[in-house]
């Protein structure tokens, strides 16, 4: 079947030109403050690690201009695991 509109146009697609997985220096929970696919500027928070208590022990922050290609499907995390995948943007 023909379409009246050609699909995918005008859909604008980022291009990375590296990545890189931050780990987290602490273990806890993993609160997310961004989905998949969002475009983050440097410096900008993706997240807080909070213990079983509620308590802050890490907040999470792009590495450079970003676009957030996977997060953690489980929240629960140890020191050292990946946090996000961040793509860098130019």
């Amino acid at each position: 079947m023909i379409q009246a509109e050609p699909i995918g146009r005008g859909v604008y697609q980022h291009i990375s030109d590296g990545s890189s997985w931050p780990k987290s220096e602490h273990g806890g929970i993993l609160y997310n403050k961004c989905e998949l696919g969002a475009v983050v500027e440097r410096g900008e928070g993706l997240g807080v690690l909070k213990d079983t208590a509620g308590r802050t022990l890490e907040e999470l922050y792009a590495p450079y201009h970003s676009i957030i290609f996977d997060t953690r499907w489980q929240p629960t995390i140890y020191p050292g695991d990946w946090t996000y995948h961040c793509g860098k943007l130019p």
